[in-house]
This record gives structure tokens, sequence and C-alpha cells, in this order.
């Protein structure tokens, strides 16, 4: 949840690659180059952290991908609809 909050507050994210947490990060739009780095590989997120401080293009772009990525997260809402559903087969008001 922590990363779809980000998202919705307009925050980029950085995460591990080949986790759980790369695929929300990543959604239906896939990702933007350093926005995954590998946990074995401290340079690589030195890179990506870096390139988001001090290169501007880069953090334009990554903000407009948070900004497009956004119009396909679910709402906290339709989220409690399914677990309802789910767990107990219940509508939540």
């Amino acid at each position: 949840m922590v990363i779809t909050e980000a998202l919705a507050h307009g925050i980029p994210v950085i995460v591990s690659a080949d986790t759980a947490s790369e695929q929300t990060l990543a959604g239906p739009m896939g990702l933007l180059t350093g926005m995954a780095p590998s946990a074995q590989n401290p340079t690589a997120w030195a890179r990506s952290l870096r390139q988001w401080l001090v290169e501007p293009t880069v953090r334009q772009s990554w903000a407009s991908w948070v900004a497009e990525r956004n119009q396909h997260l679910r709402t906290w809402e339709t989220c409690a609809h399914d677990l309802a559903k789910t767990v107990g087969g219940r509508s939540v008001r």
C-alpha cells in the first residue's frame, strides 16, 4: 500500500527489482529505467537516486509517468469491496 499511496500523492518510487513491489509499481504501464534497480547492486541504487536528485529531465519524466500511472490506480473503495467479496461475500458501504 505504501507504493500505491506514494503514487497517489505524486511521489515517485524506487523499489527492488524482481519483487512484488516492482510488479505493484509497474502496473499496466511498465517501468522507466532506474525505478527498479537490483537489490544486490548498491551502485545501481546510488545511480537511480543520484539521477532523480540531480537530473531535472529524469525528475520530469518520472513525474509524468506517475501522473499517467495514477490514472490506473484502484480506489480504496474498490479495494474494500473486492476484499469484502473475497473474504465474506458481503458488500461494504
